[in-house]
């Protein structure tokens, strides 16, 4: 397989796409003046990644050199990239992998919902998730905006956790607790990677935010308030018996 990717690039140098790379005679991903030619599209220009015409390169999905995103606005779904808005997508609408909207440069708004049922603020950054539990009659959105970065160097994972029969979830970054709570609770769903976090302050982290679990609420497991910290730690010591406790800082932001 090496050998036939390294020959594929060896002939594909000389102008004719590349499928691996989209990348032609080193002209930003577009065909090369000279040849002018590629096998998947036809003859274009060295339009530098778009087609000129305007039409669409299955290959690339790249349309009117606009620099990764469509300029009619539509999905492309290799990249996800619309209007060449830098990474979000300017309709609003959400996209799954990266979770990115409204060329937010990276970071990703949660949307904020008290569950009036569990008693439980819970956040989102899913804006398929967003409308869903925007037209749950227990679920009231809050007009709060929260960030959280991009994935980086400098984030780690922040993981999601939900007991159907309290409908309470549980967030940590912590990779130890994940694995122990996958592995011997079973019967808690397990969604995966939530959003991502700062690792620290010191990372880009400007707000620690706590969790205070109260096991005196509804359910097997109680329930979880997620706070910044002096707001998480004053909840938790307002008494010594009303079953708060602080467990730390969840994540940061």
């Amino acid at each position: 397989m090496a050998n036939s990717l390294i020959t594929k690039r060896t002939i594909l140098k000389n102008g004719a796409d590349d499928p691996i790379t989209h990348d032609v005679g080193d002209d930003k991903g577009g065909t090369t003046p000279s040849t002018g030619t590629t096998p998947s599209t036809g003859t274009v220009v060295d339009d530098k990644g778009g087609l000129t015409t305007g039409s669409d390169d299955p290959a690339t999905h790249d349309v009117g050199d606009d620099k990764g995103g469509l300029t009619s606005g539509s999905d492309d779904p290799a990249t996800h990239d619309v209007g060449d808005d830098k990474g979000g997508l300017t309709s609003g609408s959400d996209d799954g992998p990266n979770h990115d909207m409204l060329d937010d440069k990276g970071h990703h708004v949660l949307k904020l919902f008290q569950n009036s049922q569990s008693k439980q603020l819970i956040f989102t950054d899913d804006s398929v998730e967003v409308e869903h539990w925007g037209s749950e009659v227990h679920k009231s959105s809050i007009d709060l905006t929260v960030t959280a970065p991009a994935a980086s160097a400098s984030t780690v994972a922040v993981y999601r956790f939900h007991d159907a029969a309290s409908d309470v979830y549980y967030w940590t970054a912590d990779d130890k607790v994940k694995d122990s709570l996958v592995q011997n609770h079973p019967e808690v769903e397990f969604h995966g990677e939530a959003f991502h976090a700062y690792r620290d302050g010191a990372s880009g982290g400007t707000t620690a935010i706590g969790v205070v679990w109260d096991h005196s609420a509804p359910g097997q497991y109680g329930s979880f308030t997620y706070a910044p910290v002096d707001d998480a730690v004053r909840l938790a010591g307002q008494s010594s018996d009303d079953g708060l406790e602080y467990m730390g800082v969840a994540f940061w932001i």
